[in-house]
């Protein structure tokens, strides 16, 4: 049975942290894993004959340039640890952890690398500012040192061929996603959302820039309908900057932070309307996740994922000055706060077109559902020679 060790910062609440989870889950029977974690952080659960291992016992408030910093200072500590236990293949997610498995190479690292890639780097990074310079250049001279590369989406397997790694071929894994176990997830009871609305919007996501709370706050402020209440999921280190702006719009009774959940399946179902209004993604297995809970959407079409899944097309391409009513949902250009409200008032205004986005929600899901990918990754482990 061969080793494998999955590495990633941490299993705080996200999306990839998810993606892992499942993964994990999936393929423990097929091969000896360890989990390997930069932070002592864990808010998902894995099975319990799954060893974990931490680089360090703290959580690092490290941001910018001074996350990469450290950098070869991991990159030590995690061959040190892949080469004890005898790994033969090495997986990580995200750029960090996929920066410091490669790099782990320096310092003797006998396994193979495989690293995943789940966000879209040169818009992640495109900052003007020396630390998204210095990070897009690692990608560009690190990532093609990898033993494969894939990709969560065709947008991001097509920006890191383009854009880092000189044309060189990416193959593309959806993020498995258990659909059975989101439908079966969220019949769980909840009695404390507020009755008296007669619209309720929700979203899900860590709150930091680059989900953008900020502008669909101040889109959900200027929709007609006054009497529905936004719920948003998730904690991040925007959450005191946005409670702030939702007491200068006066929203303190419409607008509530729920914290948290590793169930927030059972308030998808609850709700009427999902929002989604990110300036960048991966792969955004939210939007599967509220198409399961048979959610119509509002999304912003930033330039990896929604598109994909919200139409039938795997085309690079982004609105910029309209909104887009496609086969799953409503897409509008980034961060557009009059053009995402736009988008909200016409769904709730037009009861045969949300009507449409609620039925063809479930089914839409399925054709996402983790099967083919947990196949593909099984097979690909299977298949690459140590």
């Amino acid at each position: 049975m061969k080793k494998v060790t999955f590495f990633i910062n941490s299993l705080a609440g996200g999306g990839a942290e998810r993606i892992l989870c499942t993964i994990i889950n999936d393929l423990h029977t097929n091969f000896d894993i360890t989990l390997v974690l930069m932070e002592k952080v864990i808010e998902y659960k894995i099975p319990d004959d799954i060893k974990i291992i931490y680089l360090s016992d703290k959580k690092h408030s490290l941001t910018g340039i001074s996350k990469f910093i450290n950098l070869l200072l991991f990159a030590y500590k995690f061959a040190k640890v892949s080469n004890e236990i005898h790994s033969d293949i090495t997986f990580s997610l995200t750029t960090r952890p996929n920066l410091i498995n490669i790099l782990s190479k320096l310092f003797f690292k006998k396994s193979k690398s495989i690293i995943y890639e789940v966000a879209t780097p040169s818009v992640q990074y495109q900052e003007n500012c020396f630390s998204s310079f210095i990070v897009k250049k690692m990608i560009m001279h690190i990532y093609p040192k990898s033993d494969l590369v894939l990709a969560n989406s065709y947008g991001v397997a097509n920006d890191l061929s383009v854009n880092f790694l000189n044309q060189l071929p990416v193959q593309t894994i959806y993020s498995p996603i258990d659909i059975d176990y989101i439908v079966q997830s969220s019949q769980e009871e909840i009695s404390f959302l507020q009755k008296n609305e007669n619209l309720k919007f929700i979203t899900v996501g860590r709150l930091d820039e680059g989900k953008n709370h900020e502008m669909m706050i101040k889109a959900f402020s200027q929709i007609k309908n006054k009497k529905s209440t936004l719920y948003i999921l998730g904690e991040g280190v925007l959450k005191s900057k946005l409670k702030d702006l939702v007491s200068l719009l006066n929203l303190q009774n419409r607008v509530v932070f729920l914290g948290f959940d590793y169930n927030p399946f059972k308030y998808l179902k609850q709700c009427d309307i999902f929002l989604f209004s990110s300036n960048y993604e991966g792969f955004p297995t939210v939007l599967i996740e509220a198409l399961s809970c048979e959610l119509p959407i509002v999304s912003s079409d930033c330039n990896s994922g929604p598109r994909e899944i919200l139409t039938e097309k795997k085309e690079c391409i982004q609105i910029s000055n309209k909104i887009d009513i496609a086969e799953y949902g409503i897409l509008t250009p980034i961060n557009n706060i009059s053009l995402f409200q736009k988008a909200i008032d016409t769904l709730i205004s037009d009861k045969t077109l949300y009507d449409k986005y609620k039925t063809a929600a479930l089914k839409r899901a399925r054709q996402f559902s983790k099967e083919q990918s947990i196949q593909r990754l099984n097979k690909i482990l299977e298949d690459i020679r140590v």
